[in-house]
């Protein structure tokens, strides 16, 4: 691709630039765009943009994905910002649900990155809930917000799901009993 075709696939006024990297990665099997998106990665934008690559190629090559990411994981230096971003665009596979676990486990990411993991989507959806319980009890292990990241959580997960399951009814009430009233009339403005 040319520099000007980068420019505006980089250019985050290209609203519909999303859709081109999802099928950018699903049909590139060559993986020849890999490197160019690899290098790009340390912001938010290049993370993202990252992370719609490779949930392109998901639907291609799943298994090429896995161990990208898994070969990712274990590069230390590569941002672990880009490795949440690409497990919350890829989804909840067996190896992206293994990699938050660990990072969650090594602390390698902030209460606040994971939830906002889960501000769309259907993440969770297949997810079993005593897994979901142990991500809400990190998100809940971070600053005052927690209550604010649970119930926004519980509330996308429910969308889909209907019924909270009884592992997931401790962590939802303390939230909800923690919550501070005055924080409700702030989310409606």
């Amino acid at each position: 691709m040319t520099d000007d075709a980068w420019a505006v696939v980089s250019d985050p006024q290209s609203y519909q630039a999303h859709i081109f990297l999802l099928k950018l990665g699903e049909f590139d099997h060559t993986h020849a765009f890999l490197e160019h998106f690899e290098s790009q990665v340390g912001d938010a934008q290049g993370d993202h943009r990252f992370g719609l690559y490779l949930a392109g190629a998901q639907n291609s090559s799943a298994q090429f994905v896995d161990e990208r990411l898994g070969k990712l994981m274990r590069n230390e230096r590569f941002p672990v910002s880009v490795i949440v971003s690409a497990i919350k665009l890829v989804g909840a596979t067996p190896g992206n649900r293994v990699r938050l676990r660990k990072l969650m486990q090594d602390k390698s990411v902030q209460p606040s990155e994971v939830a906002a993991m889960f501000n769309y989507g259907r993440w969770l959806e297949n997810v079993p809930a005593a897994e979901i319980r142990t991500i809400l009890e990190f998100v809940a292990s971070g600053p005052k917000e927690w209550t604010k990241w649970i119930i926004h959580i519980v509330g996308l997960y429910l969308s889909v799901v209907k019924v909270l399951p009884p592992e997931l009814v401790p962590i939802s009430v303390a939230a909800l009993e923690k919550y501070d009233a005055m924080d409700m009339d702030d989310d409606f403005h």
